[in-house]
């Protein structure tokens, strides 16, 4: 696996350093986006200050100590640094010189490796990955971001759609509509919100079995996260509250659906960098396509050029004098729209105005119009036995019509 493009496992590492430029590239670890579910803990001091933090405090997943000094009383503390930190603890040492006689003595005490300074953020970012990965594994959850470029875009609808979509591919998935009380979930499934966003939030930091106690069974493959009743005007969600919900999710459920439509602002950002997909939808008007693009360039900014994104393009035809074409989109966003959805009114307004049966049962036939976003998240072809678009029921008129 390639380190360089994993979101990496939940761990605890912990820097002493005292080179200025050390401690600024382990700092700057907390804005990559691999390092979202790991907690690095920058600390001036060398090996000296190590045994003297580890003798009172539990060490973590692992250790990065710089010395400037290679010398024997440098060994002799190693042996001292092992007797107070958790056998299970990696270590990377960061020295002044390339000496190979020390590297090999270090990896014969049980190092995992030596970086020489000056460091580089890539060199430290890979053996920290590497480390990571080796020792805790790599977490096979997946978490999908769904973000529309503006409100009425059909957001909680596509998320919607595609975690039934999902489900009917035989993948276990959990729906987190993250928009508290303005968000769609509970009158789609007819069920009452069991807990507000900021409790669970607050409840899963002491108890994270909490979450299981919530989820509802939408389908046999399909759960959603029963949460709401949250203050429409005063959204109550902090980032640090979202962060710690999804880490509990990744940690027990294979496929997370993230509706970020109605969220607050501050865990957007949190939710992107987590994500393994990111599916914005827009329509094609100007509008949405100017908020598309300076979203995607802000995503690029968080994760890179090579960030994972879906562009979806809902409700196409509704405008269409003033719609751009999917080559026009193209063009203007640099991006191709993976799926483009016809506008059909009366299709949406039948999932509002349904019970809960027929509306899943909608839901359902409308999962084939989004066969491409559902390959690529899933990373395989679904044959579905379904047309692609559900029947229309006949009008009033045309009842009667055959009745006659």
């Amino acid at each position: 696996m390639n380190t360089m493009n994993t979101l990496l496992p939940e761990a605890r590492v912990d820097v002493f350093a005292t080179d200025p430029q050390t401690i600024q590239v382990a700092r700057d670890l907390a804005n990559d986006w691999r390092f979202a579910r790991v907690r690095v803990n920058v600390k001036g001091g060398d090996i000296a200050t190590a045994i003297n933090h580890f003798a009172s405090e539990k060490s973590g997943n692992l250790i990065i100590i710089e010395t400037d000094r290679i010398d024997t009383s440098f060994t002799q503390h190693l042996e001292h640094l092992a007797n107070v930190c958790e056998a299970d603890t990696a270590a990377i040492f960061i020295g002044p010189e390339n000496d190979i006689t020390l590297y090999r003595q270090l990896l014969d005490m049980g190092a995992t490796d030596y970086l020489v300074r000056p460091l580089k953020k890539d060199d430290l970012t890979e053996v920290i990955g590497k480390t990571l990965l080796q020792r805790l594994g790599t977490n096979e959850s997946r978490v999908v971001s769904v973000m529309g470029a503006k409100g009425g875009v059909g957001t909680s609808r596509i998320a919607q759609l595609l975690a039934h979509s999902m489900a009917q591919a035989s993948e276990a998935v959990t729906l987190l509509d993250c928009g508290g009380s303005w968000g769609l979930a509970s009158v789609t499934y007819g069920r009452e919100p069991m807990m507000t966003l900021r409790d669970l939030a607050n409840a899963v930091r002491s108890q994270p079995d909490t979450v299981e106690d919530l989820l509802l069974k939408i389908t046999p493959n399909l759960s959603w996260v029963a949460t709401g009743g949250d203050a429409l005007l005063n959204s109550t969600l902090t980032s640090d509250g979202f962060e710690g919900i999804i880490d509990v999710l990744t940690r027990r459920h294979p496929n997370i659906i993230v509706d970020l439509s109605q969220s607050a602002t501050g865990i957007r950002a949190m939710a992107f960098a987590k994500s393994h997909h990111i599916v914005i939808v827009t329509n094609a008007t100007p509008l949405a396509l100017r908020n598309t693009r300076l979203l995607i360039k802000e995503i690029h900014q968080l994760r890179g050029a090579e960030a994972p994104l879906h562009l979806v393009v809902n409700a196409n035809g509704f405008l269409p004098k003033e719609e751009l074409s999917p080559k026009e989109i193209e063009r203007t966003l640099g991006i191709t729209p993976l799926v483009v959805l016809p506008f059909q009114a009366d299709m949406f307004a039948r999932l509002d105005t349904s019970d809960p049966e027929p509306a899943i049962n909608l839901m359902h036939g409308l999962t084939p119009t989004i066969q491409p976003l559902l390959r690529a998240v899933i990373g395989r072809t679904v044959s579905y036995a379904k047309s692609a678009v559900p029947e229309t029921p006949p009008s009033f008129l045309q009842r009667l019509i055959k009745r006659g």
